[in-house]
């Protein structure tokens, strides 16, 4: 909490899953994460808007992107060893590349027309 009033996002925008064929703990608290996280706008009047994306629009990006179906400026991805996801010639970690990918998807508003 002391963060979020640190930083005063503007903006949250998070990967929201809906598995409710796996049941248990683990889901129940991953749940009441997503109901935590989309009532902060309730509790910091600088937070404008809590937003989310089907985490299913992200993988089905990355892996169009990964097939050269589409293409993103400056994201490459390089086989083998020392490759992987680079974009603007910086190497990105799986979550990075979420990341990077769900906030393209959400600013684009391509999520609702052509990803699937």
């Amino acid at each position: 909490m002391a963060y979020i009033r640190k930083k005063q996002p503007r903006l949250i925008v998070f990967e929201h899953t809906n598995y409710v064929n796996l049941h248990g703990k683990d889901m129940t608290f991953l749940f009441k994460l997503f109901g935590g996280i989309k009532t902060l706008s309730y509790v910091f009047d600088f937070l404008k808007k809590v937003d989310y994306l089907p985490v299913n629009q992200v993988k089905g990006l990355r892996a169009k992107i990964y097939c050269r179906e589409k293409q993103i400026d400056n994201l490459i991805y390089k086989a083998g060893r020392g490759g992987g996801w680079i974009y603007q010639n910086r190497k990105l970690s799986p979550h990075q590349l979420d990341a990077f990918l769900l906030y393209y998807l959400w600013k684009t508003n391509k999520y609702e027309n052509n990803i699937k």
